[in-house]
């Protein structure tokens, strides 16, 4: 990818067509299987690799961390304490 490229557009690049609708259909609240995962993980505990993922708030499309008993994350340093 050529270093002159935003964020969008190497997004659009990586996502494709497909990966770009299913963006869409998060963002307008169309996702068939929100109540699936939400049952599935009402109460449970979380870790997540790399996050918060804004996808993910409480504010968002699929508002995986209000259902959740508790989520902790984990990120990847190249020095530790």
């Amino acid at each position: 990818m050529p270093s002159h490229m935003t964020v969008k557009e190497a997004a659009k690049r990586i996502l494709g067509k497909r990966g770009r609708q299913l963006i869409k259909q998060l963002y307008r609240g169309r996702w068939r299987v929100r109540k699936h995962y939400q049952q599935a993980l009402r109460g449970m505990r979380c870790l997540e690799i790399g996050g918060p993922t804004d996808i993910l708030g409480s504010t968002a499309p699929l508002p995986l961390y209000s259902w959740l008993a508790s989520i902790d994350n984990c990120n990847f340093a190249e020095q530790t304490i």
